[in-house]
């Protein structure tokens, strides 16, 4: 995708989401990128939607985890992906 090759990224997309979708799931370590690129670059809308959803929840999770506030701002104010996970809009 950010070589300007959308038709071979959405053909990438296609083949995660159906890896994602006969496993059952992600990863743990890499759950919201991977639902987060999904989401960059899936044709239909609504499913760009639900990608982005799901990468939010995950990165909001793991945040809900982290006990110390400072710690936990950081997680989710200075780490990438996830500021730019959760600047998006839903």
């Amino acid at each position: 995708r950010g070589t300007g090759r959308m038709d071979e990224a959405a053909s990438c997309a296609r083949e995660a989401l159906e890896r994602l979708e006969a496993s059952g799931g992600t990863t743990p370590k890499q759950g919201p990128e991977s639902w987060f690129t999904l989401s960059l670059v899936h044709e239909d809308a609504g499913r760009r939607g639900e990608f982005l959803g799901k990468a939010r929840a995950l990165v909001k999770e793991r945040a809900a985890r982290i006990r110390n506030d400072g710690y936990r701002e950081h997680y989710l104010t200075r780490v990438w992906p996830n500021t730019v996970i959760l600047a998006q809009e839903p």
